[in-house]
């Protein structure tokens, strides 16, 4: 029973290597478990996460759009880039003057190790 379970996995995992393989053979060294998880091996995750909500939530069912997804991530993107300027320059920049680290800006004459 084992050793047909076994035969099924590989045959599956064969088939998914090859929907996904850029060849029309089916890749030798495709492993089903790198590919849903490591990222930069197809982020299969990613795309069985995005098939299970278009079956929960189809799309002409969801409350959002494209749009409103592209506004979320601008505003994701913005809250970023803000709280980055806001907090965490400032606090760098504290922690290299606490140190005593020398500066590297051009107008001023550097230290000799650097």
């Amino acid at each position: 029973m084992l050793d047909v379970v076994s035969r099924l996995a590989k045959a599956l995992e064969a088939a998914v290597g090859w929907i996904f393989s850029p060849s029309w053979l089916p890749p030798q060294d495709f492993e089903f478990l790198r590919w849903l998880i490591v990222p930069g091996y197809g982020y299969g995750i990613v795309l069985i996460g995005f098939a299970v909500l278009e079956l929960i939530i189809p799309r002409d069912k969801r409350p959002w759009g494209r749009a409103s997804l592209l506004s979320g991530t601008y505003l994701l993107l913005a809250g970023k880039m803000g709280l980055y300027a806001v907090v965490v320059t400032p606090l760098i920049r504290k922690a290299w003057l606490y140190l005593g680290v020398p500066s590297f800006h051009l107008d001023r004459v550097l230290p000799w190790p650097v």
